[in-house]
């Protein structure tokens, strides 16, 4: 009788053969030919060396060693067997027979193969609307596999920022093969830092080859890059200089994630810091709301000096945000603040009478109020009963002012002295082109 048995059922790659070896009876005196079937879940001649029906037990011999030579692929795979059935006698003695109850053997090629998956790290801007990661198998798998895309919040937020429903991901098993993965992310209008958030894969299942053969602990980063902008203006202020203050506002257009603080500087134009107006620095805090406002209100002084309208300005100046990047924002916008003078000058010319032999008459021109500045005016004379020229100087004179309040000017006319004997006489004195500094 002829029976098969393994006796290295344990073979594997790279290079660990497996053996079955034929076994007769007793020695014949001529060789015995045996046919035999290969029948494998590893392929003949692709996952081990090619067998090829029959193999000889010499004469004199009792047996015959078949070997398995494995070849190392770099495919993962699972465990393959090699199962080789005695068919027949083609030569020899004809008594010969094969054992029914021991004419087959399997040999197991365990693999050595792992295969590793990566997914790499993406960066978009927030307003392309999508991130899409790619997920490679650097190794051949038998049958494929499948695997879940997991995502999971940094500092972005599934639901609001990105798309964060898991995904099954289904490979063939090709070396190298690449599947992707994308999830809409949100352009919103808030300005913010640059905010992150992680996958990783989980749940994987072989079709054929062993779950153990696969690394797949990597996780990539998604970075999503801010693509708003803030911008902060202050608004011009007209007030009248007896309303006692004056109030800026300053509003922010855009949501700012995290909030922010700014200060509201002030510099002279013709008003000045400390004397027309109250000029300390004041920092302002914005929660971060789009179109949020906040107000800085200064002090003005009412003082009692005739002055042109004057003005000086608000700047904004040492950002200091939360979260949001401080490049995002621009804040060179500045406001005028305009103080409207509510303070006006009387002139007033002062009645004379002189006796005609004074030889002179002098008038006092005074201003009530100060006078930033200064400023002229002319003293015109116009006959009443006394005649310019006859009876008195007429001239028109420019009377100069510093613009002090109560200054007085005065103005001397020669009036004549005649001989001749007539009423008491009149003429007026008016002033007219005022000419401010």
């Amino acid at each position: 009788m002829v029976s098969i048995a393994a006796t290295d059922a344990a073979s594997g790659e790279p290079g660990n053969a497996g053996q079955f070896t034929v076994t007769l009876g007793a020695a014949s005196a001529s060789n015995t030919v045996i046919t035999y079937a290969v029948s494998a879940t590893a392929a003949n001649g692709t996952d081990f060396a090619l067998l090829t029906s029959p193999v000889t037990i010499l004469a004199g011999a009792t047996t015959a060693v078949i070997d398995i030579s494995v070849f190392d692929d770099l495919v993962v795979e699972g465990a393959e067997t090699v199962t080789m059935t005695l068919t027949g006698i083609s030569g020899g003695d004809t008594d010969i027979r094969v054992d029914g109850t021991a004419n087959a053997a399997s040999v197991t090629i365990a693999d050595n193969d792992a295969a590793t998956l990566t997914v790499g790290d993406v960066t978009v801007n927030e307003g392309a609307g999508t991130i899409t990661f790619s997920i490679t198998v650097d190794r051949a798998v038998q049958g494929g596999f499948s695997v879940d895309a997991v995502f999971t919040n940094g500092t972005a937020t599934g639901g609001a920022d990105f798309a964060n429903a898991t995904q099954t991901l289904a490979f063939t098993g090709t070396a190298g093969e690449v599947r992707t993965v994308t999830r809409a992310i949100t352009d919103d209008a808030i300005i913010e830092a640059t905010e992150s958030f992680t996958v990783s894969l989980a749940n994987l299942v072989p079709v054929t080859a062993p779950p153990g053969s696969f690394t797949f602990s990597d996780t990539a980063t998604g970075t999503i890059l801010d693509n708003d902008a803030a911008t902060l203006t202050v608004g011009d202020v007209t007030v009248n200089e007896g309303a006692g203050t004056i109030t800026f506002s300053v509003t922010v257009d855009r949501a700012v994630g995290g909030g922010f603080s700014i200060d509201a500087v002030f510099a002279n134009g013709t008003a000045t810091g400390g004397a027309d107006f109250g000029n300390a620095t004041q920092t302002l805090a914005f929660t971060g709301s789009a179109g949020e406002v906040r107000s800085v209100t200064r002090a003005i002084t009412d003082d009692a000096i005739v002055e042109a309208n004057e003005t000086f300005t608000v700047s904004l100046a040492s950002l200091v945000t939360v979260t949001a990047p401080p490049a995002s924002f621009t804040f060179s916008d500045t406001g005028t603040g305009t103080i409207v003078d509510n303070d006006t000058a009387t002139l007033t010319v002062g009645d004379v009478s002189v006796n005609e032999a004074a030889g002179t008459i002098t008038f006092s021109v005074i201003v009530d109020r100060a006078v930033q500045g200064g400023f002229s005016i002319d003293a015109l004379f116009a006959n009443g009963t006394a005649t310019g020229g006859a009876d008195f100087g007429n001239s028109t004179q420019t009377l100069a002012f510093t613009g002090t309040a109560g200054e007085v000017r005065t103005v001397t006319r020669a009036i004549t002295d005649d001989a001749i004997v007539e009423a008491t006489e009149s003429f007026t004195v008016s002033l007219a082109h005022l000419v401010p500094v």
